[in-house]
């Protein structure tokens, strides 16, 4: 019975220790609720076949669980080989330190019936059971965990917190030692590896507070009118009970955490399964949430041709997203003017490279190009052809504005040698008159990349900016204070580029942040453009699109001609 079902065995003989649940008697039979019995279900079935990953509170268990998990199959099934792994060994194996993970592995065997329990061997890192020829070892994690044999399933606790570099490197060295791994942890940010294993086609479980009976106890949120909404209505609540109404599902059990946690980050992390709000994040995630429900999916998505002059073409597939419906002839509104943000990276399939597209009359974001393999000067191309796209109500191409340092030294040669005319001059962020200098682009430091980003921060929670791309919103997420001070986009600490180089990096927040700052440097036209009557702007227009239009037809006369 104990091999066809694990969970009868953990429930039958497996115990635990729950020094904070009751500190009067914490060795305790391990009796599970059915959401634990759901993740021991998917842990047993996966092995052999898939990884998964964990997504957990703190205190549900989930050590616990795998392990016991493991050592079922230890018992019961001959030549298994497991592998577990933390930050460090201490947390791996300890002597009788039932926070290591072997620990508590001896916490059962010592207390199995005399007839279930092996002739087994323990040494430091290691569980043999001479009998079955099974093994359970440990390690923790230097880059190169596994690496050269073969393992039926691995654990990697609590695997965000691992020391970045590492938690990538060990990423790459088990995914050929074993065909399931088991992602375990809290969150902790987004500038790890385990991050990007949630977000990605791996299975996931979420195990939150919520599924532990005693921690629902009593479940209540903010209703609709802004009053309590209780969800478990058998729970008696005192009269006089101060509900918080934040708009989270909440619980007395919660509350008291709360109280007792006056860091956000910290119940964000440990309670809330929050990747955003763990670690410390610069832009902050209660904003961010409010303004992803103002984004909309992208009204047209295409290609832009490199012709002259430009021309969109729709695609599904495409790369250029726009937030607007252009007209008959594939045009933008010409009756306003456009600055692009332009953050490149070295098109090496690291990163992105990201061209934003700012109305600066609405103070919207209207288009998005983003791709990680296009080379700075081919991005430089790119550009030029969205910047003549986006011609303004006196028919000049849009202002351009991009960081100058790393990639964008080749992107601005090559915008300059195509003959881009609208093109942003580096000033002294620090002086508030300062000239331009002779230096294209937007000159970076840490000083000048902080101001970029408290200001474009500013304008978001302002409403001045209006960013439609929900992407770029969830990207926002990613920026973070770092050690050492700065801020900075925590995965650009992490990265995988095989060059090294941080400053292959590019996303959309500094696309996006360059193009208000571009917007701010150029606020004359806006002034220009309210002082032409509707009538004339209208008949102006007009006018550039016949010669343009005119242009084309001779050109095209002569060419067949």
């Amino acid at each position: 019975m104990c091999r066809k079902d694990p969970i009868f065995f953990i429930n039958t003989f497996c115990w635990t220790a729950q020094q904070t649940w009751k500190p009067e008697q914490p060795e305790q039979p391990f009796i599970t609720f059915p959401a634990q019995d759901e993740v021991i279900r998917k842990l047993w079935w996966a092995i052999g076949k898939r990884d998964v990953c964990g997504v957990k509170s703190r205190e549900t268990g989930w050590s616990w669980m795998a392990l016991y998990v493991m050592l079922q199959r230890w018992l019961f099934f001959r030549a298994q080989s497991f592998l577990v792994v933390s930050r460090t060994q201490d947390l791996v194996d300890s002597p009788k330190d039932l926070d290591a993970l072997i620990p508590k592995l001896d916490f059962s065997l010592v207390r199995l019936p005399a007839w279930m329990t092996p002739s087994y061997e323990r040494t430091q890192l290691k569980l043999y059971n001479l009998d079955q020829e099974s093994v359970i070892s440990g390690a923790s994690t230097t880059g190169n965990i596994g690496r050269g044999g073969r393992r039926t399933a691995i654990l990697l606790d609590e695997f965000a917190f691992f020391d970045r570099q590492d938690s990538y490197r060990a990423l790459a060295a088990s995914q050929g030692t074993s065909k399931c791994r088991w992602f375990v942890s809290t969150p902790n940010g987004v500038g790890n590896a385990f991050y990007d294993v949630a977000h990605s086609r791996t299975e996931r479980i979420d195990f939150s507070w919520e599924d532990i009976p005693f921690k629902r106890a009593g479940l209540y949120t903010t209703g609709a009118n802004g009053n309590v909404r209780v969800l478990d209505e058998d729970y008696q609540f005192p009269e006089d009970y101060p509900y918080i109404l934040d708009g989270k599902r909440r619980s007395p059990w919660y509350d008291e955490e709360w109280l007792r946690t006056p860091i956000a980050s910290v119940m964000a992390q440990e309670h809330d399964r929050d990747f955003l709000g763990s670690g410390r994040p610069f832009f902050d995630p209660t904003e961010i949430q409010r303004l992803l429900l103002t984004s909309f999916a992208p009204r047209v998505v295409g290609e832009m041709g490199l012709d002259d002059p430009p021309r969109f073409r729709s695609t599904p597939k495409g790369r250029l997203r726009f937030w607007f419906n252009p007209d008959a002839r594939g045009d933008a509104p010409a009756d306003r003017a456009y600055c692009i943000g332009v953050d490149i990276s070295a098109g090496t399939g690291a990163s992105n490279s990201c061209i934003s597209v700012l109305d600066m009359k609405t103070g919207e974001k209207v288009g998005e190009f983003v791709s990680p393999h296009v080379r700075p000067e081919a991005l430089a191309e790119m550009a030029n052809a969205m910047g003549r796209y986006f011609r303004d109500f006196q028919d000049q191409p849009a202002y351009m504005i991009w960081e100058s340092q790393g990639p964008g030294t080749a992107f601005g040669a090559r915008l300059l040698e195509l003959g881009y005319p609208n093109v942003h001059y580096h000033r002294d962020p620090k002086k508030t008159h300062a000239k331009k200098t002779q230096q294209p682009g937007f000159g970076v430091s840490k000083d000048s990349k902080q101001m970029l980003l408290f200001e474009y921060a500013r304008a978001l929670a302002s409403g001045e900016y209006l960013n439609r791309s929900a992407e770029a919103l969830r990207e926002c997420g990613e920026y973070a204070y770092l050690e050492g001070g700065g801020i900075g986009h925590v995965k650009s600490v992490s990265t995988m580029d095989p060059s090294g180089a941080r400053d292959n990096h590019g996303d959309r927040v500094i696309a996006d942040a360059l193009s208000w700052l571009g917007h701010k440097s150029t606020g004359s036209k806006e002034m220009k453009m309210e002082t032409v009557p509707e009538s004339c702007l209208h008949q102006r227009i007009e006018d550039r699109r016949r010669e343009r239009s005119a242009l084309e037809q001779d050109e095209v006369g002569w060419l067949v001609g």
